[in-house]
Formats: structure tokens, sequence, C-alpha cells
């Protein structure tokens, strides 16, 4: 191979590295606008993970550090790779500033309730009641009975409960 198409190589797998950036930053606009539930499985979500796929085949994986956080957190990232059969495996670090990261916008907010943390089956969601925020969990069967006080206690028991 000449020096003059592995430039050519270079440049059309760097073009593949910025396609692929850009889907990821499409899907999460779709995931943002769907109306389906879980989001991903919209027909617009449906096509671009296609897509994501098609190229992380030939390009490689993208960092999970240029990856939105919704899609850590959910595992949608961790999914789709494990897929393609390549383990990206996600910074512990990076996952818990995404987690506090969301937590924080959502009730520096002032939103009276809704989801803080989403990891593929389980939630945790939160309410504001004057000035204190209780957490309510959630798995794949429902809502949990009772609530707690420290967002470490509802994280500590969805981790007992996905030992079982």
């Amino acid at each position: 191979m000449t020096d003059s198409q592995r430039r050519v190589q270079r440049r059309l797998h760097d073009l593949l590295r910025e396609e692929l950036l850009e889907l990821w930053h499409d899907l999460a606009a779709a995931h943002r606008r769907s109306r389906a539930r879980p989001p991903r499985q919209s027909l617009e979500c449906r096509r671009l993970i296609r897509r994501i796929k098609a190229i992380t085949r030939v390009s490689g994986a993208t960092a999970p550090g240029n990856i939105g956080f919704a899609f850590l957190l959910t595992g949608l990232y961790q999914e789709i790779h494990e897929e393609l059969g390549l383990n990206v495996a996600v910074d512990e670090g990076l996952l818990q500033h995404a987690r506090d990261f969301v937590a924080g916008g959502r009730l520096a907010l002032g939103y009276p309730e809704g989801l803080l943390e989403e990891n593929r089956d389980q939630r945790i969601y939160f309410l504001r009641k004057g000035e204190r925020i209780f957490y309510r969990i959630a798995n794949r069967t429902g809502t949990l009975p009772g609530r707690f006080d420290r967002l470490e206690d509802a994280r500590a028991v969805l981790e007992d409960l996905a030992d079982e």
C-alpha cells in the first residue's frame, strides 16, 4: 500500500468515526422525542441503532466519554456493543459522574418528583416534600414498597436485589 493510499484509508476511517459520533447525537435527540416506551423502540431510534452498529463494526466503538449519560446509565451503550461482541467497559467513575450530574440537574431545577436514575431494569425515583427529598425504587416487576431518605440506601437495596 502506498503512502497516498494509507492517507486516504486513514481519512475514510476518521470520517466514519465522525459519522458514528454524529449518529450517537442523533440517537440522543430521537430518544428525547420518542413517544415509544421504551424510547429506543421507536422506528427512528431503531434505524439509528442499526446504523451505529454497522459503522461500529468497521470503525470500532465510540469512547464512553463521548456518549450521552442517558445511554450509559440505561445500559444501551453497553448493550449495543455486547450485541456486536465488543467488550466496552465503562469506568465506574464516569458512571458515578453521570448519576450525580443527572440527579443534581433534576433536583436543582426544582422538580417535585421524577425519574432520577435508570439502569436497565432498575429505576430510582425522587419525591420532593418541602425541603426533604425521598427516593423510591422500581425494578421490572414495578415500584417496590417503601421509600428512602438517602439516595445511597436506595442504590444499595437495588444492588442487593440485582445480586439475588
